[in-house]
């Protein structure tokens, strides 16, 4: 079998406790969370990760600003932005670091994936164009403005490298920011096991085999902890 040692309790509580759980098998699904590239006022109330915006949208309805800007790279910049579309904030701007070239060269090499993807990326492209949301590619936000909260944002283009290219910038008037650069996989309990990791275009992830298997024995791993592939492959791994 498999001994672990877990702590149980509310989260950040001081009062947590830690209880020994032995199992004839263990299934790793800790997921991933949002990868956010700081900018100069990140911290400002009013900046979520887009994870964070997409959560407060679809679960609870709520949108994090009346005027919001979303702005990072990869496409869950499009699902986010018709979300928080969707529960009543004005979104004034989806900003992609990469640019077509660089957008190109990452799906050209795998055509199977963006096939799959094809029909909802065409989705979400038709609700933002309905709503008349700018949707920009190779730029992004890199600054954000505010006294005590946000008050706008300074998009810039970005060369090959996302570094800012002088005499690109201009002010936006938003009252919340929603940045994403993609996931990350939450790998502290499979490395804790023992568990061999891989590197793939996309990070790094636990390595498992045909059967969700990992290099440990009676150790599985499904979902984002073994590649960022969204509901449909959560689903099939099941």
């Amino acid at each position: 079998g498999v001994r672990l040692r877990a702590v149980v309790g509310a989260a950040d509580a001081d009062a947590r406790t830690a209880v020994d759980v032995e199992a004839d098998a263990v299934v790793l699904a800790t997921g991933a969370h949002d990868l956010a590239l700081p900018v100069p006022g990140w911290t400002l109330p009013g900046v979520t990760t887009a994870g964070a915006a997409q959560a407060l949208a679809k679960r609870d309805g709520v949108a994090i600003g009346r005027r919001t800007v979303v702005s990072g790279a990869g496409p869950f910049l499009l699902p986010v932005a018709r979300s928080l579309a969707l529960v009543g904030s004005e979104v004034v701007g989806v900003y992609e670091a990469s640019g077509i070239p660089a957008l190109a060269a990452g799906w050209l090499p795998r055509p199977w994936e963006l096939a799959g993807k094809a029909g909802e990326f065409l989705d979400y492209a038709g609700a933002l164009a309905r709503r008349r949301i700018p949707y920009r590619t190779g730029r992004a936000v890199v600054r954000v403005l505010g006294e005590g909260r946000v008050e706008g944002v300074v998009v810039a283009a970005l060369d090959a490298e996302w570094r800012p290219i002088a005499g690109t910038e201009r002010e936006v008037d938003c009252d919340a920011v929603a940045l994403g650069h993609g996931f990350t996989p939450r790998l502290e309990a499979a490395l804790a096991l023992g568990c061999a990791v891989r590197d793939d275009h996309r990070g790094r992830f636990v390595a498992v085999d045909d059967a969700q298997g990992t290099t440990v024995a009676r150790v599985f791993a499904a979902g984002e902890v073994t590649g960022i592939a969204g509901a449909d492959a959560a689903l099939a791994e099941r």
